[in-house]
């Protein structure tokens, strides 16, 4: 009777402890992160892999046009890794691994690319306070790649290609940490922390171009210039949650509850 007893008393005790422990739990302010890239997949609209190589970190396909960019496969350089400690929760935004498109004019008739699949990781370690290692964590972005139909006007080539995420919610994850959530977000438009959205019942361009391919509706991705070099750069954030915890009267009739046990137990025992 006096050990079941005190089991009982124990049980109240460590409730109260667990749900003290959660609410005393510290927001990490500051990580030190570590993001990669890597190619997995990608064909071209021929559907196979027709002049399309990957070497290091760059993937280049297409026949050679000899024109204005002196005889070059178009190409996605993904420039890795990226690295730092001014993560900040909550309130910075950090460079992530950005890519480098050599868009180049290929030859008439050449494979151009259509899909690509890139592992990306990102790894974090806590900094302010001292904590733990997380990660690194994986994720697939897969994205469509259109080459547009291109014109000369005015001594420069117009229109640009088109970059369409397949899943864009890829770019996103979340782990927890001593009673909070921390969600970290990929993305090239900064100011709205997304990727740039492109409506093709709102955009004259997307609509002439992606209807007549099948697409109807909402898509985030990024554009690159004809015959340019153009970087695009990923951005980096991080914010918290705190973790749902018990109720103050939850812990109460928990408590009570097992004091109940133990006085009926004590009971049956008497009898």
């Amino acid at each position: 009777m006096k050990i079941f007893t005190a089991s009982m008393f124990f049980g109240v005790f460590m409730v109260f402890s667990i749900v003290s422990t959660a609410w005393s739990g510290v927001m990490v302010d500051q990580w030190k992160y570590t993001n990669t890239a890597s190619w997995v997949n990608y064909y071209n609209n021929q559907n196979n892999k027709d002049t399309m190589l990957v070497t290091d970190n760059t993937l280049s396909w297409g026949n050679i046009y000899y024109g204005t960019n002196g005889g070059s496969q178009s190409s996605i350089t993904l420039n890795t890794p990226a690295q730092g400690t001014d993560l900040y929760t909550n309130t910075s935004i950090v460079n992530a691994v950005s890519i480098t498109h050599n868009n180049w004019t290929l030859a008439a008739n050449s494979p151009t690319l259509k899909y690509g699949n890139v592992l990306a990781t990102i790894a974090f370690e806590a900094i302010d306070p001292v904590g733990p290692s997380f990660g690194p964590y994986f994720s697939n972005i897969e994205f469509n790649f259109f080459e547009t139909v291109n014109y000369y006007s005015n001594g420069d080539f117009k229109n640009s290609d088109l970059f369409i995420f397949i899943d864009p919610e890829a770019t996103k994850g979340s782990f927890s940490h001593d009673g909070f959530t921390y969600t970290y977000n990929f993305f090239t438009d900064p100011e709205n922390e997304n990727f740039t959205v492109y409506d093709t019942d709102n955009d004259d361009f997307f609509s002439n171009y992606l209807d007549g391919l099948g697409y109807d509706g909402i898509y985030y991705g990024f554009t690159t210039l004809e015959a340019k070099s153009t970087e695009v750069p990923f951005y980096l954030n991080i914010t918290a949650t705190p973790n749902p915890v018990p109720e103050p009267s939850t812990v109460l009739l928990l408590g009570a509850g097992l004091l109940g046990l133990g006085a009926v137990a004590r009971r049956r025992r008497a009898n």
